[in-house]
């Protein structure tokens, strides 16, 4: 192993800046990773036709849907590098902070922890598929990840800490990025979507809407793509108040009812675009005033040891309270609130 020093110049080379996310579309189909914080210690199995996949624990349990978010840091890390005509390797170098902050994560000493365990579960979980690479059809068995690193140093009270991670991508999600380049862009507001339902939703809504004006499913196959294990009733529930929410990023939720839960319609929608707030109108018919994605990125640099999406619901809940109509610039005030926000809630 080269110095230290050397060391934290070659994570340093890669940080990065304004991150556009991408996801793999196969990642955003099938379920993959499980959706509670708890890791699940039981296989996932999903089958549909000639695909089947088993995704089974390792001694940390099944990976889960907010570890996934280091694999869509690496595939945008590599789908910029491509862009910009730059050689890819397997194995990807980046600062720890660097991923913390975009990922809206805390930088304190639990946030390093949680971070090592999800690179034990990405290396440990075990996937098996009949899914396609390269139009062959094939079984397969591997991990997220083959191999991963993580590089150390101390503050000035002698206390150690992760400055840089390397990661070895397994060959099957590389192929998929690089080769294949089966990617998405996911909305930069993904990473604040605090409940792991909500993200599935928003990947499968993202993944099959495209640039129709609408896609439709039955609640029971919609159960089965999100991998849960919940009774159709219960996960119906569950379903009705996220349409009632309606806040999923870029696309709105209905659900048309029947008596029989399994024979219940979602239909998701991407959002219209919002024209410029005045004094008299709301640019979302919910009742919700609508940030720019921009905003929320400033949020989080405001208060980078805070989860933005509460600092957010506690702000929506307030500015409604308070103003008979939408305030003049709901940005300038949001980025107000998280600044009085910070001092009335110290950590």
């Amino acid at each position: 192993m080269t110095d230290a020093t050397t060391q934290l110049g070659l994570f340093a080379e890669h940080k990065k800046k304004d991150l556009p996310l991408k996801d793999d579309r196969v990642l955003m189909e099938y379920p993959f990773f499980g959706l509670q914080k708890k890791p699940l210690m039981k296989p996932i199995v999903y089958k549909n036709g000639d695909i089947e996949l088993i995704i089974e624990p390792g001694p940390r349990g099944i990976a889960t849907i907010w570890d996934k978010e280091i694999l869509i840091y690496l595939a945008s890390i590599l789908n910029e590098r491509i862009e910009r005509g730059e050689p890819t390797s397997r194995t990807i170098q980046f600062v720890a902070s660097d991923f913390l902050k975009l990922a809206s994560r805390g930088t304190g000493k639990r946030s390093y922890q949680l971070l090592l365990d999800a690179l034990d579960r990405l290396r440990n979980t075990s996937i098996r598929t009949t899914i396609a690479s390269n139009d062959v059809r094939e079984r397969r068995g591997f991990g997220w990840i083959e191999t991963w690193r993580a590089l150390e140093s101390r503050k000035s009270n002698g206390q150690p800490i992760m400055v840089g991670i390397e990661i070895t991508l397994s060959d099957w999600i590389f192929r998929a990025i690089t080769h294949e380049r089966r990617v998405l862009t996911l909305d930069k507001r993904y990473f604040l979507i605090t409940k792991g339902l909500d993200r599935r939703l928003y990947e499968l809504a993202r993944k099959h809407c495209g640039k129709q004006s609408s896609w439709s499913i039955s609640l029971s196959n919609l159960k089965d793509k999100c991998g849960s294990n919940r009774e159709i009733r219960r996960f119906k529930s569950e379903v009705v108040k996220l349409v009632e929410k309606n806040d999923l990023p870029e696309y709105t939720m209905e659900l048309l009812f029947h008596k029989e839960p399994v024979r219940c319609q979602i239909t998701f929608r991407p959002r219209k675009r919002s024209k410029p707030v005045t004094k008299d109108e709301n640019p979302d018919a919910s009742g919700t005033f609508l940030l720019r994605a921009e905003t929320l990125e400033q949020a989080r640099l405001q208060c980078p040891d805070y989860d933005v999406h509460h600092i957010e619901q506690e702000w929506q809940a307030w500015a409604k309270k308070k103003h008979q109509a939408p305030p003049k610039d709901p940005d300038r005030a949001f980025l107000s609130f998280c600044d009085r926000y910070k001092v009335n809630n110290p950590l």
